[in-house]
């Protein structure tokens, strides 16, 4: 396809149309544009919105194409507070692709920047990627990092998920060994008008073909390692679909590559033999669609075919198990299947072990069929049946939420010996307590999470701690599950906190706390806990919490429990039955797990720049929660807390 800019209009005017599309407001001409289609995305383009005007990087202009959306009268009420910030552009729809070429015809900026509804910008991501180019002004293109969102069975950030090794050009992207993720891209507009602009025929991966031709028609491509942006994964009609439908996009838009462009023979050769082994990938893939539904022949057909060019233990069981006995095959990969937002049809632990052989993953998923027969897998938090009387102890990762469990579990079983050994058994946690444990447990069960808000839960116990504690808990336990190195800089590691905790759906701090607040906080079957106070008067605060849950408040029970669950005695614990817990198993052993036990260590152990981006992303619901802000990033310093709405309204 070409992209005709010399037909794209001057500076927009207010209401000024052009054919079926309209354009409203002003902007004087900017360094970059920064181009945001939407489609059935009103619920989130204001976030989207917000990360942009927070960007520290002031010289843009914002373009939101709204492309053809069924949506367009909720899209304007939601984009009416913003109609004075942005060119706002309708038309009738063509495509993401399509609505990226409207909102690059219409950019004046010299630099166009690329973002989704759904994604969202680290404040300082146009800065940095502007400094590439200052940096290097040959460059054309650059991006860098990003944190994923919406799928836990990913990694934290795009580039540990798909590493960019070497330069980024033709070859290495068409081989994957550099991946490029729209959301943080800036391009000279020029280069992406060079290329022709995104090929509307294509329904996904638009993107791929995009960054393929701007690098063989001479880009020259940059990129950091920085996390600049956030993007979610696995949304409802997110861009990409199956597995089948983007392994089938990229094979087409490599076979077209060889057959339209003017390759050397070089690049010929290698798009023929990537072309080759991407369309295998496509078999496999289709081929386990097609198991899933029953069509055995033609999955048999697929991974035969497939198996030509790629040979592998688990295509050579599959093809064995539709030989001998295709329907009780399907109904067992079915089993297995995890087929929503994308995910493997191969458990983890087969993902992970590339070099098992066929009778040993066979094995491997007996034993795994025997446990569900017998209850012994861990249904999840997502699959687990929630009873009327359960009550949730939720909190943000390293809030106390295990503080908690030992001293809610020393009162509720006051004869038992509460330990690391047994917690997960006494308190529940879907993603580590096993079915069968959570079919015996004392009712009402108390079961902890770390999600946000869960409308399935009636009773809710929530505990808040300060985030600029936690980032340094967190620092901390990253190194000792060897996450991070000792020499991990805390600057980078910021990236990701404030992004989010994202190997599982947790959000960030903030739409972690505030969802719960949100939803909860004049509920009287939810019972607010802040880290703090809970230090600062255990027997208190779980006095409240035995009232809460219906257990006795006995004063000499609850002494008794607050000195079974001390800092102290958890330490000691942790050195006979730390190697017991899922939490540190494996993890080193010269770090505990079980820290300082205080509050305020931020003041000590945080940079005062990385305090400041906490305050700034989080500062009204800390202010809310009664944490007083140091630095002008937060806003007023405050150190009385609010009603939590009145900053909402």
């Amino acid at each position: 396809m070409e992209l005709r800019v010399d037909e794209a209009p001057g500076p927009v005017q207010a209401m000024r149309r052009k054919g079926d599309m309209e354009t409203t407001h002003a902007q004087a001409a900017p360094r970059v544009s920064v181009i945001i289609p939407c489609y059935n995305t009103a619920q989130l383009v204001a976030q989207c919105l917000d990360s942009v005007f927070a960007q520290t990087f002031r010289d843009f202009e914002a373009i939101v194409v709204n492309d053809g959306s069924p949506d367009t009268s909720e899209l304007e009420k939601v984009l009416e507070p913003y109609m004075s910030r942005i060119v706002y552009i309708q038309q009738s729809s063509t495509g993401r692709a399509g609505a990226r070429n409207t909102g690059i015809a219409n950019a004046h900026g010299d630099f166009v920047a690329f973002l989704e509804c759904a994604d969202s910008w680290m404040p300082h991501h146009l800065e940095m990627q502007i400094q590439q180019f200052e940096n290097d002004p040959s460059l054309d293109l650059a991006y860098a990092n990003s944190i994923l969102t919406g799928d836990p069975g990913r990694q934290v950030d795009f580039q540990t998920r798909y590493p960019s090794n070497g330069p980024a050009n033709f070859e290495t992207l068409a081989l994957e060994l550099c991946q490029i993720p729209i959301a943080t891209v800036v391009a000279r507009k020029a280069a992406i008008v060079k290329a022709g602009g995104f090929d509307e025929s294509l329904v996904r991966c638009d993107d791929f073909d995009m960054w393929l031709r701007t690098a063989f028609h001479s880009a020259k491509i940059g990129y950091i390692r920085h996390v600049t942006a956030s993007m979610a994964i696995g949304r409802p009609g997110a861009p990409g679909g199956s597995r089948a439908k983007v392994a089938e996009a990229y094979w087409r838009i490599l076979e077209n590559a060889e057959r339209k462009l003017p390759l050397s023979e070089t690049q010929r050769q290698l798009m023929r033999e990537r072309t080759a082994e991407i369309h295998a990938k496509y078999l496999l893939e289709a081929g386990k669609l097609d198991l899933s539904t029953g069509n055995f022949a033609r999955a048999r057909e697929r991974f035969t075919e497939a198996n030509q060019y790629c040979e592998q233990a688990k295509l050579s069981l599959m093809l064995l198990g539709l030989k001998v006995a295709p329907a009780a095959f399907g109904k067992f990969f079915a089993y297995w299947t995890r087929r929503h937002d994308g995910a493997s049809a191969w458990p983890k632990w087969a993902r992970e072990e590339q070099t098992a052989k066929g009778p040993e993953l066979l094995i491997r998923y007996g034993i795994e069929g025997v446990k569900h027969v017998f209850g012994l897998h861990r249904p999840g938090h997502d699959r687990l049946a929630v009873w009327p009387d359960d009550i949730l102890l939720a909190s943000y990762p390293k809030s106390g939420n295990n503080w908690a469990r030992f001293l809610i579990a020393n009162v509720v079983f006051p004869d038992k010996e509460v330990g690391w050994d047994n917690i997960e058994k006494l308190i529940l946690d879907p993603s580590i307590t096993v079915k069968r444990d959570f079919a015996r447990a004392r009712r009402p069960r108390i079961i902890r999470t770390h999600f946000p808000f869960d409308p399935r839960f009636r009773r809710v116990i929530y505990i808040v701690r300060d985030p600029r504690d936690i980032a340094i808990s967190q620092y901390h336990y990253a190194r000792k599950v060897r996450r991070i190195e000792d020499d991990y800089p805390i600057e980078r590691f910021m990236d990701t906190f404030l992004a989010g905790d994202l190997k599982r759906k947790n959000g960030s701090w903030g739409e972690n706390a505030g969802s719960w607040l949100a939803a909860r906080h004049r509920d009287p079957e939810f019972l607010l806990l802040r880290y703090e106070d809970l230090l600062a008067d255990t027997a208190r605060e779980l006095t409240r919490v035995a009232k809460f849950v219906g257990f006795s408040s006995d004063p000499e029970l609850i002494a008794r429990a607050v000195e079974r669950s001390s800092a102290r005695k958890m330490r000691e614990k942790e050195k006979t039955e730390g190697q017991q817990s899922n939490l540190m198993k494996d993890s080193r052993q010269d770090l505990p797990y079980v820290r300082a036990a205080k509050s305020g260590g931020w003041r000590k152990d945080l940079p005062e720049a990385q305090v400041a981006r906490i305050e700034s992303a989080w500062g009204d619901i800390m202010v809310c929660l009664g944490y007083e802000l140091v630095t002008r990033a937060g806003g007023a310093t405050l150190s009385t807390p609010c009603s939590f709405f009145s900053i909402m309204e």
